[in-house]
């Protein structure tokens, strides 16, 4: 994901006009890269090594937890398209609709403010990492930035505090 980061490539295409302005040192930026590129092989290793580990836990019958429930603490789990505390039991009422029966009642749905939420937005943001995301839409059909947090009520919220610092 980092390196997908616009952010990033805006601070190499700056570096190299830099450089090619005289502004910028050539042998500083080469061992930036250097260094980032160095130290991939052990972060693929490490993610390859964690799915592994979700997909075995996956075949022994164990649902993978993408972080604790802002409800009640218990793991938030995936069912379909939806990451729902494991709490939820939902049963049928008289007329054949799905009700909760149990739990909390914890939901987060797979589009939030016109994105389609994945995997990796929903575990950072229940580990408190607030994970930036861009191109939300408002109501009113407008794109914005914010960072994804835990919403005991709606599943997931917004957070717009430090977004203000980030472009001073």
């Amino acid at each position: 994901d980092e390196l997908k980061d616009v952010k990033l490539t805006a601070q190499w295409e700056q570096s190299l006009a830099d450089i090619e302005h005289g502004r910028g040192d050539e042998t500083v930026f080469l061992n930036e890269i250097r260094t980032a590129c160095a130290a991939m092989p052990g972060r693929v290793m490490e993610m390859t090594q964690r799915d592994s580990l979700r997909q075995l836990a996956q075949q022994a019958g164990e649902r993978e937890s993408f972080g604790p429930c802002p409800r009640c603490g218990k793991p938030v789990v995936k069912t379909g398209s939806v990451w729902q505390c494991s709490s939820n039991k939902s049963v049928r009422d008289d007329a054949g609709a799905w009700k909760l029966g149990e739990g909390c009642g914890y939901k987060i749905f797979s589009e939030k403010f016109g994105k389609k939420l994945t995997d990796s937005m929903v575990r950072r943001t229940l580990e408190g990492k607030r994970p930036k995301v861009s191109g939300l839409k408002s109501k009113a059909g407008k794109t914005f930035d914010a960072r994804l947090v835990p919403d005991r009520q709606y599943g997931i919220g917004l957070s717009f505090d430090d977004l203000n610092r980030e472009k001073k």
